[in-house]
């Protein structure tokens, strides 16, 4: 959910961007800027797949 609504920051502008850096607790007044959002999410994109290309449960899962 986390991922899907970071997405829909990167996209908004105006008052949605306004709502979602409030709920997200992004933004101005965190000292978290569009950079940083961008470059975690990417990080995490990253390690979720490295983690689930190494996963035995998931191979497993994979193949059943």
């Amino acid at each position: 959910m986390l991922q899907v609504l970071t997405l829909a920051y990167f996209g908004a502008r105006g008052d949605t961007a306004s709502q979602l850096e409030s709920v997200l607790g992004f933004g101005i007044s965190s000292g978290v800027s569009r950079k940083d959002v961008l470059n975690n999410y990417v990080f995490d994109r990253a390690f979720f797949s490295i983690r689930d290309a190494t996963s035995p449960a998931v191979r497993v899962s994979a193949i059943i």
